[in-house]
């Protein structure tokens, strides 16, 4: 059986008197972890209304019926499979079927108690429409073993509120019975905490019902005590499993809003620095088109790589042989087509010498200026007539 959560429970015994009157003791014991404690005692005695009247609504009740109407029969163990035989050798001659039975086994011995179905049902009926939560029914005081290791008392026999118990030394079941007389003459105690004798079974009914997963129930088979109990398990356990299910749910929400949130922020990283790669690429794009648009204006412009014309005719003049002459220099003036169109800075020279090894050796001393590209020689041919040598160069800048 799965383990509830029953943290309070109302153990309460109806003692039945004569007149229709009922004895009325209720004990409120709450658990917190191992621990075991009585909230709440009281007792009264009046009719059944006026003791539902009393009775708390809001907690599992664990009943225990005792007094008129209830037959208790000791018998040695033989079969205790055989609920039916045993009946039979305590009862013989009564129907089974008119009475709600109890049966308890000590090592060997065992007590049957029984009591009118009609007496019962009667009463449950009332008590259900009333409101009242009854998870437990056990009859008279055999429920109080569930305790006994906890009661102060010594020896082998124990004496409570007209019950009369004798114990093995094992402190089980012998034998029991019933009477005025039996009252304890010294103060009962659970552990440590004193308690009214009158009020053991009450306790012992909720101590066993709020730790009904760990003791052996003594109880009564009432079906609609039974039914009321099962389905509490089962809404218990189910309650749990969805309180799980919500925290797992949450926990998985939760883990997917910050995963969500994690990569929500790389993402954001990544498209900022894809926007900054991207804005940087339309800028170098930007600055690419306006320095070819600046080329372009420069060449337009004849622009002459920055030096200034006086500069190259000094650096071409004091460079010049002796033995030859400049016939035309000209600066930037493209003559083909090819030249236009590339406006390359380009200084054309026509000249004449008698010595071509003087031209050849100019050629070789315009190379090494720092400002000089290239120098070309386009013409050089001979003049009869003037008995000098024509020549033509290209100097580039």
């Amino acid at each position: 059986m799965s383990k509830g959560t029953l943290e309070r429970v109302l153990g309460v015994e109806l003692k039945f008197l004569q007149d229709n009157r009922i004895s009325c003791r209720f004990s409120l014991v709450m658990r917190q972890g191992d621990l075991v404690d009585i909230v709440q005692e009281k007792q009264l005695e009046g009719t059944l209304v006026e003791v539902l009247q009393v009775l708390p609504k809001q907690h599992p009740i664990a009943l225990n019926i005792t007094g008129k109407g209830l037959l208790n029969k000791k018998l040695p163990i033989l079969d205790d499979s055989n609920v039916d035989a045993l009946f039979h050798q305590a009862f013989p001659g009564v129907d089974r079927n008119d009475f709600h039975i109890q049966k308890v086994f000590g090592a060997n011995n065992g007590l049957i108690s029984i009591i009118r179905k009609q007496i019962v049902d009667e009463l449950l009926g009332k008590m259900l429409r009333a409101g009242l939560l009854i998870y437990s029914f056990s009859l008279g005081a055999m429920v109080s073993s569930v305790i006994w290791p906890q009661l102060n008392s010594y020896g082998q026999e124990l004496k409570f509120d007209g019950h009369f118990f004798k114990l093995d030394e094992n402190r089980e079941f012998l034998s029991y019975e019933s009477g005025q007389a039996y009252q304890s003459q010294f103060p009962v105690k659970v552990g440590e905490t004193p308690i009214d004798q009158q009020l053991i079974l009450a306790y012992a009914s909720a101590f066993q019902l709020l730790l009904h997963d760990r003791l052996l129930q003594v109880r009564a088979d009432v079906a609609v005590v039974n039914v009321a109990f099962d389905n509490f398990i089962f809404n218990s356990h189910l309650q749990k499993k969805t309180k799980y299910f919500i925290f797992s749910l949450f926990g998985m929400l939760l883990l997917s809003f910050l995963l969500f949130s994690h990569y929500s922020e790389k993402n954001d990283q990544l498209m900022s620095s894809l926007g900054a790669k991207s804005a940087d690429a339309d800028q170098a794009a930007i600055l690419q088109k306006n320095i070819l648009d600046n080329e372009t204006l420069l060449k337009r412009l004849n622009w002459n790589g920055g030096y200034n014309p006086g500069f190259l005719l000094t650096e071409l003049g004091s460079s010049l042989p002796m033995q030859l002459r400049l016939n035309e220099l000209s600066i930037n003036d493209y003559k083909s087509d090819k030249e236009k169109p590339e406006h390359i800075p380009l200084i054309r020279i026509l000249g004449s010498s008698n010595d071509p090894l003087r031209v050849n050796n100019w050629i070789f001393e315009l190379k090494k200026k720092p400002w000089v590209k290239s120098v070309a020689l386009l013409k050089f041919q001979e003049d009869r007539a003037q008995e000098q040598y024509q020549f033509t160069l290209n100097i580039t800048y």
